[in-house]
């Protein structure tokens, strides 16, 4: 029995036009789209002696020899052709082909204008991995793309066309099938590989955003700051995961330290699949929920008590507020007050002294 990958493209560059149909035209992965293949290589099932194969696509391309010494490009695997309206955002195709546009609005599965079938894309992925897998005796990894994976694996199944659109492929999806020599298995369908943020997988997103180490070891100090207060506050019966806050501590600066940073290492973290960690990197600066104890409250508060490599009690940082003042010094303590204030009235003692 012999294993099949088939990995979906990575998050890759088009022109920021509405409903934009590339088809099978070439665009750039994106930098987080290099990320999430190598996120994906870690999550990876274990594979026997494995060819790899790619689209010649740079969104699989490129993805593929990041994550692999060298990979095989197999034209036939490029993606689909979307006929005369490849190229075109939805206010041309509607402009151009108003008729047709209204149809397509009502069944997403009917095809452009002299698109490729459905049919089409799913024999050609079926050659290659036949024609593979007759001169290698190991198991295939291969990257394409969803608009061809998902008709094979929709006929491999029996799902007829107008029901393909509950099979959703997301961005550095694994679909597993097995090859019993005259046959193809699906095992899994294309999930996206979202490991738990494990130290090894920090390290490999802290690396890729070359954060120095000197903001590491700051933020790995905040870290234990913020996972100790909201371990201690959970006590009261609220509902924080230390865990989360944590993480997120520690991959806070991977968009940068102030709040466009901030906003930038949420999506970071918000489209490879970690809400909760996004959430507190977030609002941790810039707080919007002030009434309420949650994550991104306590990595604030966290991130306020370490200076440095220091951890300081809150008088003190009030203290050196007042002695480098400017203009947002007065409001931030006086949040910080609130804030320090509500957080010891849950807990029933001074947790965070201010005297």
């Amino acid at each position: 029995m012999q294993k099949v990958l088939l990995i979906n493209e990575m998050d890759y560059e088009i022109p920021d036009i509405q409903g934009y149909m590339a088809g099978d035209e070439d665009y750039p992965v994106t930098d987080l789209g290099i990320l999430r293949g190598k996120i994906t290589k870690t999550g990876l099932p274990e594979t026997k002696d494995p060819r790899i194969l790619t689209s010649p696509l740079q969104r699989c391309r490129i993805a593929a020899e990041e994550m692999f010494d060298s990979a095989c490009t197999e034209e036939e695997l490029r993606d689909a052709h979307l006929g005369l309206w490849q190229g075109c955002g939805l206010d041309e195709i509607q402009e151009k082909w108003p008729k047709e546009y209204k149809e397509w609005l009502y069944n997403p599965v009917m095809l452009p204008p002299e698109a490729e079938t459905f049919e089409h894309r799913a024999r050609r992925l079926e050659d290659v991995l036949k024609r593979s897998l007759a001169t290698h005796s190991g198991d295939l990894v291969v990257f394409t793309h969803s608009g061809i994976i998902v008709p094979f694996l929709s006929r491999l199944q029996q799902i007829p066309e107008d029901k393909m659109t509950s099979v959703k492929i997301p961005y550095g999806a694994v679909s597993q099938l097995e090859w019993d020599g005259s046959g193809f298995h699906v095992t899994e369908n294309g999930e996206q590989v979202i490991p738990l943020l494990s130290d090894e997988l920090e390290q490999l997103i802290l690396d890729h955003y070359e954060v120095p180490e000197p903001e590491r070891q700051r933020c790995r100090t905040i870290g234990k700051v913020a996972y100790d207060l909201a371990d201690r506050l959970s006590e009261t019966g609220l509902l924080l995961d230390a865990d989360t806050v944590f993480r997120a501590a520690h991959l806070q600066s991977i968009g940068g330290t102030d709040q466009p940073g901030a906003e930038t290492g949420s999506r970071i973290l918000e489209t490879m699949g970690y809400p909760d960690e996004a959430f507190a990197v977030l609002n941790h600066i810039d707080l919007f929920f002030r009434s309420i104890i949650n994550e991104a409250v306590v990595l604030y508060l966290a991130n306020r008590q370490v200076q440095g490599q220091d951890v300081l009690p809150f008088p003190e940082v009030f203290r050196r507020d007042r002695e480098n003042p400017d203009e947002t010094t007065e409001d931030r303590i006086a949040q910080d007050t609130v804030i320090i204030n509500m957080v010891n009235t849950l807990y029933g003692e001074d947790l965070l002294p201010l005297s």
